[in-house]
């Protein structure tokens, strides 16, 4: 239900920002006969950074619905969507959620075990801006991998295999980036075709 009315609010915020532009051009002619109520509304700073977040891209990007909704559940909504930044989130992709045992869904899903959920999540959050760019060229400088910190302190280390970045928590889980660079005002997202944090066993 939160979803749902974030994914509104956004919307609706999109489809103002679609009719401003649509309107700046006749203006002259358009907004003088119109009513006080319905001349443009001009977005805050803040309004524009929250269109433009990280948050909003992966809110719009199909493979990452599973992320999204576990993100509003957490309450990491504000952060992603209002914070500077820069964050990298390392989405996993619908099927690799739907791959997980039912018994890890459906621990991710219980509000008791909401601190299991809320480390998973911060499992693929950096608090830095991580392009397939740089990060080639960090790998290549690096002899082969390049290692950075998650929001829960833990390594992460990206190696490449071919055309294939990779990343590899602490506990030895890999996933391949397999949809990258989908960027945000205030970071970037890529989408990985496994779950970080939680042994599939």
């Amino acid at each position: 239900m939160k979803l749902n009315k974030i994914i509104g609010s956004l919307f609706i915020v999109l489809l103002v920002t679609f009719a401003c532009k649509n309107t700046e051009n006749n203006k002259n002619e358009n907004n003088k006969n119109l009513p006080t109520s319905i001349k443009k509304k001009v977005l805050t700073q803040s309004e524009k950074d929250q269109i433009n977040s990280v948050m909003t891209k992966a809110m719009v990007t199909p493979e990452a619905k599973t992320f999204v909704r576990f993100i509003v559940t957490d309450g990491l909504t504000s952060m992603l969507s209002k914070e500077k930044g820069p964050f990298t989130l390392l989405i996993p992709s619908l099927d690799a959620f739907n791959n997980l045992k039912e018994e890890i869904k459906n621990d991710l899903k219980n509000p008791k075990k909401k601190s299991s959920l809320d480390s998973l999540l911060k499992s693929h959050i950096v608090k830095s801006d991580i392009n397939t760019i740089v990060l080639t060229k960090k790998i290549n400088e690096g002899n082969g991998m390049y290692q950075t910190i998650n929001l829960l302190g833990n390594t992460l280390t990206f190696t490449k295999v071919n055309d294939d970045l990779l990343v590899t928590d602490d506990k030895g889980i890999k996933a391949k980036l397999t949809k990258t660079d989908i960027k945000g005002d205030n970071g970037v997202l890529h989408i990985l075709d496994g779950v970080l944090g939680i042994k599939n066993e």
